[in-house]
This record gives structure tokens, C-alpha cells and sequence, in this order.
């Protein structure tokens, strides 16, 4: 018995020391180490909704909406007007000193736009510019080397202007500018800001899409009637395929291509380069229509616009998604479109 006591005393006297110890350590040894200390709850701001309409203008023109929707871009006068969709914010976006502004696309990946500007040079002639704009940040600047030197694109004829625009994951970045009678020049961009004229097979282009992964591009002949590679030599030819249009490329680099007879498409083709065209998938449509109906999204659906119906077909699956007023652009999990002059979005499941 008295063994048992004796356990139960030691016990608790270990119990006293350590209770004493923490007390101290808490009270005294670290209080003196952080009596200097802040600590400050960090919170991610989240942008505001705002109950404002996003007007847009029945007659402004070149309506584009960045890849998340989250802003609408269109042309005012000698500008761009840059909207907010979510706080309804506006921004004016200028071209640089002594230029217009000819063409602009927002990057598929992010909140940021690239803009072909031209401007009178001293000699009579034109220079073609690319600048950029990043929405996020409100900045406009210059294309620049690795020394931060601005770099031009061009020095041309007084009536060429930037036309296209098309970018790859790569950091590639391909400029198509055109002048009377539709004769066209193509310019490569690479990451470092170098710049060269590509070498096509053609002297009148028409659509330009490069693809996703690759440094590749592809460019319609439209005295021809073919789609030329820059990675390959021969012509992509289609069994069945007469008169080929470029009509997207998806982030798996799957392309499609619209055979058009007389002023519609009445078949789409798709696949990859690495297979034979032969094996590529075909969708025959029913009711042939307008190439500018046709919208290819970055996941791979195709859908057709009945503008007067006020839906979206999938070509591929049959599903349907109706979108209210006028048709816009279709960005990553909605439509955008414009009703009464204003904007509304329609998602996507």
C-alpha cells in the first residue's frame, strides 16, 4: 500500500514541474521573443459584382471577349474600349503615337490582348507595329527585344495594315498584313522578339490559325483553293475535300476544315497532322451554313449558330444552347451575346 503512495506522489509531483515549466515558457521565454510580433489576417480582395449594365453599342465594331468573359473589348473611333464584365470598370485603350490601330485578338489563355497598329513613316511608306494590353494590370507597351529595344514588324507600302493575328502555347506569334488588291504578307514572332517573313505559297491568304502546342501554321491559298503547313511541304489534301476552309484548331491540335460549296459549308472534316487525312472524322451538315456560323471551342465541339433561332447546335453531340438577342463570341463556359444593347452571358454546362 504504502508503494501505491508513493507512485501516486511521484506522479503527481512530475505533473506540478511540467505545469510549472509550460507555464513559464508560455508566459515569460516566449513572450519575450514575439512582444514585437504582428500578425496580420491576410484576405484575397474579390473584385465586386456591380449591378451596372455592360452596354454594348449596336454599332461598334470588332466585339471580342477575352477567354474567361471577364472582359469585352470593341472599337471606339480611333481606340478600344476595354470593359469589365464583372464591376462594369472601362478603360480606353490608345495606339501609340502616330498610329491606328488595324487589328486586335485577346490571348486564349489570359486577360490579354494583342493589337496591330501602322504608322506613317518619314519616307512615305508605312511601319506595321504589334503592342499589347493586359487588362489586369491596365498596361499598354511595345513589343521589345531582350536589350529593350521597341521592335517593328514591317516597313511596307502605305496601304498595308495588320489584317490577323495568331498565337501558339509556344510563345509563337504569326502577323498576316495585306494591302490593295488582298496581296498578303505573313510575319513570324518568336519568343526572343525576332522577327522574319514567312515564305508561303501564296499571295492572296486567307484564314490563318496556328497550332495550339506546335510552332506550326496553317494558311488558306484562296486563288488555289488549298491549306498549306508551314512544317510541310505539300498542300494538306482531303479525299472529298474541294474547296478547303480553315475553320479552328482545338488545344489538342485536332484542326477542322469546312468544304465549301458556293457561299456555305456543306461538310466538316477534323484531325491531327500526324494522321493521314483519309482517317480524319466527317460531319456532314443537313442545311449548309455560313462559314462565320461555324465556332470551334479549344475542347473540341463544333458548334453551329442559327442566329435567327437564337441557338447553338454541337455538331458532334446534337446538343443545343439557347442564348438570348445577338450572337457574339463564345468564350471558355458561355456565350456572350448582346440584347437591347446590352451584354449577356450564357453558360455552357
Amino acid at each position: 500500500m504504502k508503494h501505491f503512495k508513493r507512485i501516486i506522489l511521484w506522479g503527481l509531483l512530475s505533473l506540478s514541474i511540467q505545469f510549472i515549466g509550460f507555464f513559464y515558457i508560455n508566459n515569460y521565454y516566449l513572450a519575450k521573443g514575439t512582444s514585437n510580433m504582428k500578425i496580420k489576417k491576410v484576405e484575397k480582395k474579390e473584385e465586386k459584382k456591380s449591378n451596372v449594365d455592360i452596354l454594348v453599342p449596336e454599332e461598334s465594331q470588332n466585339v471580342a471577349v477575352s477567354f474567361t468573359g471577364k472582359y469585352l473589348a470593341y472599337n471606339d473611333e480611333k481606340a478600344i474600349e476595354v470593359i469589365n464584365t464583372i464591376t462594369g470598370d472601362k478603360k480606353k485603350v490608345e495606339a501609340e503615337k502616330g498610329c491606328d490601330i488595324t487589328y486586335y485578338t485577346w490571348l486564349s489563355n489570359q486577360n490579354r490582348m494583342l493589337i496591330g497598329e501602322k504608322m506613317a513613316s518619314g519616307n512615305g511608306g508605312t511601319v506595321l507595329k504589334l503592342t499589347y494590353y493586359d487588362a489586369g494590370k491596365n498596361e499598354k507597351g511595345e513589343i521589345a527585344d531582350n536589350d529593350g529595344k521597341i521592335v517593328n514588324l514591317a516597313k511596307v507600302n502605305t496601304d498595308s495594315s495588320i489584317k490577323d493575328i495568331a498565337t501558339s502555347l509556344t510563345n509563337t506569334t504569326y502577323v498576316k498584313s495585306i494591302q490593295t488588291g488582298n496581296r498578303s504578307s505573313l510575319y513570324r514572332v518568336n519568343i526572343m522578339h525576332e522577327i522574319n517573313k514567312v515564305e508561303t505559297r501564296s499571295h492572296i491568304i486567307g484564314n490563318i490559325k496556328v497550332l495550339t502546342r506546335e510552332d506550326n501554321l496553317l494558311y488558306e491559298d484562296i486563288t488555289y483553293k488549298k491549306i498549306y503547313s508551314t512544317e510541310i511541304k505539300n498542300p494538306i489534301e482531303i479525299p472529298g475535300i474541294k474547296n478547303p476552309n480553315i475553320l479552328g484548331v482545338d488545344n489538342e491540335d485536332t484542326i477542322y476544315i469546312g468544304d465549301k460549296e458556293g457561299e456555305k459549308i456543306k461538310t466538316i472534316v477534323y484531325g491531327n497532322l500526324k494522321d493521314s487525312p483519309g482517317s480524319w472524322s466527317k460531319i456532314s451538315l443537313t442545311n449548309p451554313v455560313n462559314k462565320e456560323d461555324i465556332n470551334v471551342t479549344g475542347d473540341g465541339k463544333v458548334y453551329i449558330n442559327a442566329k435567327l433561332e437564337g441557338i447553338l447546335k454541337d455538331a458532334k453531340s446534337g446538343e443545343e444552347v439557347k442564348y438570348e438577342g445577338r450572337f457574339l463570341q463564345i468564350y471558355k463556359g458561355g456565350i456572350a451575346s448582346s440584347s437591347q444593347g446590352k451584354l449577356v452571358k450564357t453558360k455552357i454546362d
